[in-house]
Formats: C-alpha cells, structure tokens, sequence
C-alpha cells in the first residue's frame, strides 16, 4: 500500500469517527475515551507478550482435534 493510500483510510476509521461522534454528543468525554483506549493497549500488549513467551505446540499433536 501507498502512504497517500494508508493515510486516506486512516482518516476514515471507523473506531475514531464513531469515537469523535459520541465526545460530540456528550455521550463519552475525551477523558473516558483516553481510559479505554489505555485500557485496551494494555489489554492487546499483554496478550501480545502471553503469545510470545508461550512455547509452540507439540507438532505431533498437529491433528488433534480434526475432524474431516
């Protein structure tokens, strides 16, 4: 992708205008808003590092599980 392409639909995402919209209905504060998205950085960095500190599965139990 482009950066003119990456940046043109940046600016439509859809979890920023739905945010912008409700700190524009006094339905969520700029504070709140700065909560969550703390909260779920926090939420997505943890469960990064739990995926990368954990080993790789046992390759003989590859078809464990498989039903077809």
């Amino acid at each position: 992708r482009t950066q003119q392409e990456f940046q043109s639909w940046q600016a439509r995402c859809p979890v920023e205008s739905f945010g912008a919209r409700l700190i524009a209905e006094k339905t969520l504060t700029a504070d709140e808003q700065a909560r969550m998205t703390r909260e779920i950085k926090a939420e997505i960095e943890a469960a990064f590092k739990f995926a990368v500190d954990s080993p790789y599965p046992d390759p003989k139990t590859v078809r464990d599980h498989t039903y077809a």
